[in-house]
């Protein structure tokens, strides 16, 4: 098996076929790993001088066997700068993507960890983050001498199995939400409320939500004093990522509670993919803030995926909120590889550096 570096973007495109039929059949794939995904994050960011591709291909008998989908970011500091691998696009998980029938995990993770560790002067630092416990590359880094000190603990990701009841009304039986049904019933009786479910609603939906989403945003930022809030939608290039992914996308689908006239008072907006539905943003009309509304939109998501069966698994995404725990006690763990690159003199003193700030 050999080596290859994908370093721009007309190769990055050349590799759609065998990377589309990779993240087909490993199961370590999320969305966030898609060639869709990715492809669209790096439209909007290919010109950014401070960030170049760096996707580690593995291939024999002239097949990808393995890829690595990374970039190096060029982090600028007050007084100093430095390189830094990560993986390519903006997402609440990432990977590999390995040919398992072709060829052996372990060997290809092998040879992709060993072309990281080998190049001395691209990066100062390797960080590679929202690594799944239960990848093939989780398992290799913790069983690996050379990496497992390494490869740390980053967060939870609370994941409601629906697979694992029969129906709705047995699941609630578990998890029996009082606060969620008591609002619920209020808000019903208050304004009459609609769940409605949108596929691929492109700009319109976009409109809608990053509109809510920069209004909640500023209000816990000026009226609740919360600092540090900021919506991702004010972001030019996230909103112009995000509005590219949504645009006649049957993978998105946004969830939304709203008032009897069509008015949108809270929503969550999801990828859907290998029957995982991905909740990775949400928002809520502050007029409605009492309400309790994401426990109410939660717990309807829940009823219409038993209801219609399109998913298996809701990911109610990183973060270990009590919140997201009142809905199941099932979640994933994700992990961090942060290495820093000591065989240069700039590599050892951003160590040293960052040793002791933290």
């Amino acid at each position: 098996m050999e080596v290859n570096i994908v370093n721009n973007t007309e190769d990055f495109y050349r590799l759609k076929e065998a990377w589309e039929y990779l993240e087909a059949q490993d199961y370590d794939a999320t969305y966030y790993s898609t060639f869709e995904y990715i492809k669209t994050w790096w439209e909007v960011y290919k010109n950014d001088k401070d960030k170049k591709l760096y996707i580690i291909c593995v291939t024999g008998n002239k097949e990808v066997l393995g890829i690595a989908p990374l970039y190096i970011e060029t982090l600028y500091k007050k007084v100093f700068s430095y390189n830094e691998l990560r993986f390519l696009g903006q997402g609440d998980f990432a990977g590999l993507l390995i040919n398992r029938q072709k060829a052996s995990e372990n060997k290809t993770i092998k040879l992709i960890l060993s072309e990281i560790l080998k190049n001395t002067k691209d990066y100062e630092r390797v960080l590679l983050t929202n690594i799944k416990h239960t990848s093939a590359l989780a398992s290799y880094a913790l069983k690996s001498c050379e990496i497992n000190k390494y490869f740390t603990y980053l967060v939870e990701c609370p994941q409601v199995i629906i697979n694992n009841y029969k129906d709705f009304e047995e699941y609630r039986k578990v998890y029996k939400n009082v606060n969620a049904a008591r609002y619920k019933n209020k808000l019903k009786n208050d304004i009459g409320y609609n769940l409605k479910a949108t596929i691929d609603n492109g700009d319109s939906i976009i409109q809608k939500i990053s509109d809510i989403h920069i209004s909640e945003q500023q209000h816990l930022r000026y009226k609740k004093k919360i600092h540090g809030r900021s919506s991702l939608f004010e972001d030019p290039k996230r909103l112009s990522f995000i509005s590219r992914l949504y645009k006649d996308n049957d993978k998105v689908i946004t969830f939304t509670i709203e008032t009897p006239e069509g008015e949108i008072i809270i929503y969550n907006t999801c990828y859907l993919y290998k029957r995982v539905l991905h909740s990775w943003n949400t928002g809520y009309d502050k007029r409605y803030e009492n309400s309790s509304l994401g426990r109410i939109i939660i717990h309807d998501m829940v009823n219409y995926l038993f209801e219609n069966r399109i998913a298996d698994i809701l990911d109610l995404g990183p973060g270990r909120y009590p919140w997201k725990f009142e809905w199941t006690s099932d979640f994933l763990l994700e992990y961090k590889l942060d290495m820093w690159n000591e065989n240069t003199k700039k590599g050892r003193i951003l160590k040293k550096l960052y040793d002791l700030k933290h």
